[in-house]
C-alpha cells in the first residue's frame, strides 16, 4: 500500500517538505504526551510552571517515541522517497522529544535559520538524507511551529556541488584552503535569500513534516498558551560512509522512490 500520492512527492522534491496529517492514532500520541509530562518538573495541571529549556530535555528514544514513527505509516512514508531498506538512523537514539515552551510577548520573526548537521564546529559535519517531525498537540500559527524556507534544498545541493561543507561553520574561516568561500553560518545568507520568504508550519496533532536534510528552516517564537510538542527524527543511507561526500549533478540520483 502506497501512502504518498504523485502530488505529495512533487511536494517534496519543490519545496523540501510535505505534510501528512492524521497519520498516527490518537492514543499514540497520548502516551507520547504522557512521557514528556512526566519527565518535565512541571505540573501538567498548572501553565505558571510551563517554564524551561527549548529542545529535547533529555528525552530520546523512549518506547512511545519510537512506536510514533515504526507502529504508524511514517517509517514507510520515508521509505517510499528513499527506498526501501535503504535508510538506517542518524543515530541513537533514533527519536527525540522537541520542545517550545510559551514565551509570551510579541511574534518575531524567525532569525535562526540553519541546515542541520553543518557549522557544529572543529570541522565536524554530520550530514543525513530525510527527517520527520511530528507534532503532539495543536500547534497555531505563532505557537512555535518550525518555519521552513521552500525550495531551499535545491539550492543547497547546488552550493555544495562546488563548495566545502564546511563553509558554513566558521571555525577555519582563515585557512588558506577556505579563500574564496563564503563566510557565513547563516544560509540564507549565503544564497542571498530573503529571510522573510519562509512558511510557518502549523497544524492539529498528528501533522507531521517529512523533510529534505538540505531544506533551511528554523525554530520560531511559542506565543500561544501550552507548550509545544514534538517529535524528530532523521535518517541517512545505509551506505553512508560511501555517500557522505558525494554531491551528484542530479540531487535525486539515489532517491530510488524520486
Amino acid at each position: 500500500m502506497a501512502y504518498l500520492t504523485v502530488d505529495d512527492k512533487e511536494a517534496f522534491r519543490e519545496k523540501g517538505y510535505v505534510i501528512k496529517r492524521d497519520v498516527v492514532t490518537p492514543e499514540q500520541m497520548e502516551a507520547a504526551r504522557d512521557v514528556i509530562w512526566d519527565h518535565l518538573p512541571v505540573d501538567r495541571n498548572d501553565p505558571s510552571t510551563w517554564v524551561g529549556k527549548e529542545g529535547s530535555q533529555g528525552m530520546d528514544g523512549h518506547a512511545a517515541f519510537h512506536a510514533l514513527v515504526y507502529d504508524s505509516p511514517l517509517y514507510s512514508m520515508v521509505e517510499e522517497l528513499a527506498g526501501k531498506g535503504r535508510l538506517a538512523p542518524l543515530h541513537p537514539p533514533v527519536t527525540s522529544a522537541n520542545l517550545r515552551f510559551p514565551q509570551g510577548g510579541e511574534w518575531e520573526e524567525p532569525r535562526g535559520n540553519h541546515m542541520d548537521g553543518h557549522g557544529l564546529g572543529s570541522g565536524v559535519v554530520n550530514n543525513w538524507t530525510v527527517g520527520i517531525t511530528l507534532y503532539l498537540n495543536d500547534v497555531k500559527p505563532q505557537g512555535g511551529g518550525t518555519c521552513v524556507w521552500p525550495g531551499t534544498h535545491k539550492h543547497m545541493a547546488d552550493y555544495f556541488k562546488t563548495h566545502s561543507r564546511v563553509s558554513l561553520g566558521k571555525k577555519f574561516y582563515d585557512l588558506p584552503i577556505y579563500e574564496g568561500e563564503p563566510r557565513s553560518t547563516r544560509p540564507l545568507e549565503i544564497l542571498d535569500w530573503d529571510e522573510e520568504d519562509y512558511e510557518e508550519i502549523s497544524g492539529p496533532a498528528g501533522s507531521a513534516m517529512l523533510w529534505h536534510s538540505h531544506l533551511i528552516h528554523s525554530a520560531s517564537m511559542n506565543c500561544s498558551d501550552e507548550i509545544r510538542m514534538a517529535i524528530i527524527t532523521r535518517f541517512r543511507w545505509t551506505n553512508w560512509d560511501d555517500l557522505k561526500f558525494e554531491d551528484p549533478d542530479d540531487m535525486w540520483a539515489y532517491w530510488e522512490g524520486m
